[in-house]
């Protein structure tokens, strides 16, 4: 399946991935595959299945200057899509602000999007943390449906909706 590339976007933290571009891609993976809280027992050692994915038109991929990456999947305006937010190195607050209000902007006033969603493995405390202080707000629990090193693990359910981003950033201004 051949993925078309609409135009590329760019801003001072976030630039989207050409999914297309191999060198790139390998590169990303290799920082992935290091982090122990992204991938499940099916698919840590299995790259062309995150590749797939990136490829299908409702993925698009994000680099957050060159310390992570957000990825969008199931991205079906104008009802949501799903958020992956992965960082390699660290992130200081104030640029993990920058990159989620301009994620938001995107999805919110750009594709006009209802909801944003982030499922986060409860092995995952971090991740949990930074989408409770993004807006997101808990939703429900995925029992035992993230397997990792041969257990299962909960998958708490996050999200955010259009009107808690417009209020947020009302706040803000």
């Amino acid at each position: 399946m051949q993925r078309e590339q609409s135009s590329i976007h760019t801003s001072s933290i976030l630039t989207e991935v050409d999914v297309t571009d191999s060198k790139e891609m390998e590169d990303i993976w290799n920082h992935l595959k290091e982090q122990d809280q992204i991938f499940d027992d099916f698919t840590k050692d299995r790259p062309e299945l995150w590749i797939m994915i990136c490829m299908l038109p409702t993925t698009k991929l994000f680099r957050v200057r060159d310390v992570g990456i957000i990825q969008l999947n199931d991205l079906r305006p104008p009802l949501g899509a799903v958020v992956h937010y992965v960082t390699w190195k660290d992130l200081h607050p104030g640029e993990r602000a920058e990159a989620i209000a301009e994620l938001f902007r995107l999805a919110f006033e750009e594709w006009r999007l209802r909801r944003l969603a982030a499922f986060v493995p409860v092995t995952n405390p971090v991740a949990r943390r930074v989408a409770l202080s993004a807006g997101f707000r808990f939703e429900g629990c995925l029992r035992q449906s993230f397997l990792k090193g041969g257990r299962y693990h909960d998958v708490d359910i996050f999200s955010i909706l259009s009107h808690e981003y417009e209020a947020r950033k009302r706040k803000v201004v």
